[in-house]
């Protein structure tokens, strides 16, 4: 027997066989495919057949793959085709089953699943598979490094070919396939060619500014070891099919580029993404010798197409067309080449969903036993993929594919009739513009703008014990009213617990009413303001309620903010009166009350509340520059009250954790509901970052039943038992997957979305079981309604995104002394009664198959830094205030994965020469910490794009300069404190005199130097790094810690009620994403070895 040849892998056949030494599975790369013929085969006739296909054909005697590396004689990976041997066709009657037909199927399932083995082989096989007397299967099997679907094909065709002429005793018919070393020859010629290079240029010149990847929404998101295909198929309506025949005859092209234009429509309409990428596989074959070669030759085309919501199809067609045309023109240079040239992380991952036209038949004919093909596994599927078999002098049909770990079947579903809907309406009205197409009827607009609004309000009466009805009415009482109604039923159970040891009811209401009477003295009443300056503490909840009880509105402040910023919040609202303590009023201007002083007051406050006045005013981030203070007003803090007391299950045995700043919002949500049912409010240590021990501590020795935590701080904690934590709140950031699925098992989690604008929550989702990523954020609560609204302001349907719109009670007021900015975000409501009004998100959204609402991205520059919502015009406004500064922009950067970073850049007045640590010493001193950028750049000028605005793309990553130093010259703690400090900040090198925070440092990457330099045998605190930022200032701590014994406090024993616990130091400084504590005098954090400290934030789906 002769020796096998070796021949050198294609460029297209290294890339698969690279990608299958990472699939250990073995199995993702399988092509196979089977042929069902209705009639008796000739067996003999069919191994005849098949034995000379595998003479003919040299991918099918590739016995094997090797990487031509050591142990052979280089030169890369290479393959063995056999000699031109004869083949046995193995046959498997299956007629004598129970039932042949399972049978047939359980035996072409489990043979596909049979892993591939490239360097021993076989690889390719055959067999016949007897179903019937009169039904036969025959089945290919090969892997995709050697032959593509095209390839397959080939055989099949070729296949029936000899089949006819041996059953009809007639010569075999026509020359048989090309040789595969004839193809790699062409191929070796074209890479060397000048096509090649005008090829590359071509691409490299399209996609050479690296546009975004582009996936659809995941309607589920799963990691399984394969990545199995789903597929649906639905006939092309005949309708449909002269539909799209005419369009192109009117445009003067083919209905295939229609359909194009149509599906890069239809991607803007439920993306509302400009830059349309859509693969397009061809078969690559342009030669004769390509065309009869079986082998793995086809490639796919990028598309780039521009669509906005004024693009009509008229001009579509011709923008494709011209698209297309270029494209083909250069199809040869593969794929893979453009993704490995521009740096993306795997073939095509940067292209949308593939549309694939197949016009060749899936029926042959084996003499006269008719017969179709159908496909097994053409390797591992895309994020989806839209077939289109036949052509229009035939029968159509759409197949649509998706990878099952990203989709499933109601969402493929769902795109496959929102497509065929919305290239039904483009067709009949090809002038109009895609945003004035409506394809929804008003079966579905009565399904998205009532049947989801159904949220009858299923509130409980918190004045009954017990289990009580659903479907009751909605108590008339205010919070401060049911307050004081639960006050009088439960004195002596205990309200609050934790910080200040135990407080019951009656205390607590005492304290109210004093400081009630106190502030009724000073002349506060309905619609007044009252600030608030007070930490965490009893004294804070009592104030917050005693504000209310005097019909009044509290206004939270954040003592941690500096003092300029707290002047500015006051100067804005004009409080009638402000509250604080004594250690923080000097950071106030004069004129305020000291809650610790209010006491002995004997007036009485018993004012009835009108539901409708003001209850608490937030300040949120400004997108003109300047926070802005939100009105919300007593009957939607009532309602959401409510509809928490039923949601999460809150009764007199619970226990809920105070964890969040008061000057967000969601401390509501901490403390009023759980104060008018008669449980017990735990109140977490306030103004400092608490260790995740520390917190694990609190929730077990307290016994907390619900909690509200962020998803940053839910990754960190490791899984301990918590048996009486039923419920965990979160939201704001997308969490992380595994910490979804830690937390989850054995509770209730919740994914809550809400806006400041709309009283705590707005949305709620079900129970997560962990395996939602992203979660989705829900359903509208009891009293709210949700509308996505596509850029004209009309439901968007399921899948397609749109912004969110909130109505309903829970609806604020608007925005203190800003009119104009509450009429541009308070607009007119259209689907609700006369004068009802919706509140404009700025959030993307969309409906999931399943009917929750999914968080897509936001629509404008506000973003979620670490959970707080973040203007950046607010900080460039802030840098723009110095005199040398002309130009300001604030972005988000996430130069390294998983580290995003706030920068900010500035262009200076001619002349000019800002400093940029100067100007960061600016924002501190105006902003909170987390608004004050971890760099500040200056550019000569900053980059613009055509239309005038400033081309953030194109801002560079920001450079962190370090001193060159003999680490040599260094004493030992020093040497290595360098090397973890640029290990931390990702730095060339740390010069002894560096500064930790001005090199990029921030709060999060302090306790990750922490960790490290324990590792290292290096011990100090994350408040150390805040205070002594230098490598030669922590060296000294270093050496301290060294000669000092030190040991730390055990924790003291107590019960839920005790006082006595102990708690690490308070620390009134920085918070999260703290900067240089040179900025202003600050002291920080504490940690532990479970984890790095964490701050109380807002931890919402959105925006705070």
């Amino acid at each position: 027997m002769s020796e096998p040849t070796r021949l050198p892998l294609s460029t297209a056949q290294q890339a698969i066989w690279l990608a299958h030494q990472l699939d250990h599975t073995r199995r993702k790369y399988t092509c196979a495919e089977y042929i069902r013929i209705n009639g008796r085969v000739d067996v003999a006739a069919m191994a005849a057949a098949w034995d000379t296909v595998h003479r003919e054909a040299d991918v099918v005697r590739i016995s094997s793959v090797h990487d031509g590396g050591e142990g052979d004689s280089g030169g890369g990976p290479y393959q063995l085709v056999g000699a031109e041997a004869g083949a046995v066709l193995p046959v498997h009657d299956l007629s004598g089953t129970e039932d042949p037909d399972r049978a047939a199927q359980e035996w072409l399932r489990d043979h596909v699943r049979v892993p591939a083995d490239l360097a021993t082989g076989p690889i390719s096989s055959a067999a016949l598979l007897k179903v019937t007397e009169d039904r036969f299967i025959f089945y290919f099997r090969s892997h995709h490094s050697l032959i593509d679907g095209y390839g397959v094909h080939l055989v099949g065709a070729r296949l029936a070919e000899l089949y006819s002429a041996y059953v009809a005793d007639e010569p075999e018919p026509g020359d048989g396939f090309g040789r595969l070393d004839a193809l790699l020859r062409q191929e070796a010629d074209y890479r060397s060619s000048a096509a090649f290079a005008e090829d590359r240029d071509y691409w490299l010149g399209r996609f050479g500014d690296r546009p975004p990847a582009m996936r659809l929404p995941a309607s589920i998101s799963r990691v399984t070891d394969d990545e199995r295909r789903l597929r649906i198929v639905r006939p092309i309506d005949r309708a449909d099919i002269d539909g799209l025949a005419t369009t192109a005859a009117r445009a003067q092209s083919t209905w295939q580029v229609v359909l194009l234009a149509a599906v890069a429509a239809y991607l803007h309409r439920i993306t509302a993404r400009r830059d349309i990428l859509i693969g397009l596989p061809v078969t690559g074959r342009r030669t004769s010798v390509s065309r009869r070669v079986p082998g793995m030759v086809t490639n796919t085309v990028a598309l780039r197409l521009a669509v906005t919501e004024d693009s009509k199809l008229t001009g579509l067609v011709p923008q494709v067309a011209e698209e297309v045309r270029e494209a083909l023109r250069h199809e040869r240079y593969r794929l893979e080449d453009i993704g490995r040239e521009l740096g993306y992380p795997a073939e095509g991952a940067f292209l949308g969903p593939m549309v694939n036209f197949m016009p060749y038949e899936r029926t042959l004919r084996f003499g006269d036993l008719p017969a179709t093909t159908h496909n097994l596994s053409s390797g591992p599927p895309v994020d989806l993929a839209i077939h289109v078999r036949g052509h229009t002098g035939t029968a159509m049909s759409l197949v649509l594919e998706a990878n099952e770990n990203r989709h499933d079947i109601p969402a493929l579903v769902a795109h496959r009739e929102g497509l065929t809907t919305f290239v039904r309406a483009l067709v009949a009205r090809p002038d109009a513009p895609i945003a004035a197409l409506d394809p929804v009827s008003e079966q579905e607009k009565h399904d998205l703008l009532v049947t989801r609004n159904a949220t009858a309000r299923t509130v409980r009466n918190p004045a009954e014990p017990a289990r009580f009805d659903p479907t009751g009415p909605v108590p008339d009482l205010t919070v401060p009213e049911q307050f004081e109604a639960q006050a009088r039923r439960t004195p002596n159970r205990v309200a609050l617990s934790g910080i200040a040891g135990s407080w019951t009811y009656a205390a607590l209401h005492d304290r109210v009413r004093e400081i009630a009477g106190h502030l009724a003295e000073a002349g506060v009443g309905p619609e007044d303001f009252v600030a608030l300056a007070v930490p965490r503490s009893p004294d804070m909840v009592a104030a917050m309620l005693a504000v209310l009880k005097t019909g009044a509105a509290y206004v939270p402040l954040d003592t941690n903010h500096p003092a300029a910023r707290l002047r500015q919040l006051l100067d804005d609202i004009a409080p009638a009166q402000v509250l604080t303590t004594a250690a923080i009023a000097p950071k106030l201007p004069a004129g305020h009350l000291l809650v610790e002083e209010l006491k002995g007051s004997t007036t009485r406050v018993d004012r009835a509340i009108d539901p409708a006045t003001v209850a608490y005013v937030i300040f949120t981030s400004g997108s003109t520059g300047t926070p802005k203070g939100v009105l919300v007003p007593h009957e939607g803090l009532r309602d959401f009250v409510l509809d928490y007391l039923h949601r999460f299950e809150v009764d007199a045995h619970s226990r809920v954790l105070q964890f969040c700043s008061s000057s967000f919002d969601v401390a509501a949500g901490d403390i009023f509901p759980v104060l008018v049912r008669g449980g017990v409010l735990v109140l977490a240590p306030d103004g400092q970052a608490i260790a995740p021990d520390a917190l694990l501590d609190l929730l077990r020795d307290e016994g907390v039943t619900h909690a509200s935590l962020p998803p940053a701080l839910l990754a960190q904690l490791p899984a301990v038992p918590l048996p009486e934590l039923t419920t965990v709140l979160t939201g704001g950031e997308v969490p992380d997957a595994d910490a979804l699925r830690r937390w989850a098992s054995g509770r209730r989690l919740f994914n809550v979305y809400g806006v400041t604008e709309a009283t705590v929550a707005s949305t709620v989702s079900p129970p997560l079981t962990g395996a939602e990523v992203p979660p989705p954020i829900g359903l509208p609560v009891d009293g709210c309604q949700v509308y996505v609204l596509d850029v004209l302001g009309r439901p968007a349907t399921p899948g397609v995104p749109g912004e969110l719109h909130l109505a309903g009670a829970g609806l604020a007021r608007g925005y203190a002394g800003r009119p104009d900015l509450t009429a541009d975000r308070f607009v007119p409501c259209p689907f609700g009664p006369p004068g009802a009004r919706m509140y404009r998100t700025g959030d993307l959204v969309r409906w999931r198959p399943d009917g929750n609402i999914e968080h897509l991205r936001r629509l404008d520059d506000q973003v979620k830094l670490h959970g707080f919502r973040i203007e950046p015009a607010e900080i460039e406004a802030a840098l723009a205030r110095h005199p040398e500064v002309s130009v300001a922009v604030a972005v988000v950067r996430e130069d390294e994965p998983g580290r995003r970073q706030l920068v900010g850049y500035v262009q200076p007045v001619p002349g000019g020469t800002p400093d940029p640590a100067e100007l960061r010493r600016l924002l501190a001193g105006s902003l909170p910490d987390h608004m004050v950028p971890a760099a500040v750049v200056v550019l000569p000028a900053l980059p613009l794009t055509t239309n005038g605005k400033v081309d953030r793309k194109l801002l560079p990553a920001p450079e962190f300069s370090a001193s060159t130093v003999d680490h040599s010259d260094l004493a030992p703690e020093e040497a290595k404190l360098c090397d973890l400090f640029a290990q931390v900040l990702g730095r060339d090198r740390i010069g002894p005199f560096d500064s930790f925070f001005d090199n990029g440092g921030d709060s999060i990457l302090v306790v990750r130097l922490v960790s490290r330099a324990r590792k290292a045998g290096l011990r100090f605190s994350p408040r150390d790094v805040f205070e002594r930022a230098t490598v030669k200032e922590l060296a000294a701590v270093v050496r301290a810690a060294s000669t000092t014994s030190t040991s730390r406090p055990g924790r003291r024993p107590g019960s839920r009620a005790s006082s006595s616990r102990h708690w690490p130091e308070p620390v009134r400084g920085c918070r999260v994403s703290c900067r240089s504590p040179r900025c202003r005098q600050a002291s920080c954090t504490t940690t532990s070895s479970r984890g790095r400290p964490v701050t109380p934030t807002s931890h919402r789906s959105g925006s705070t």
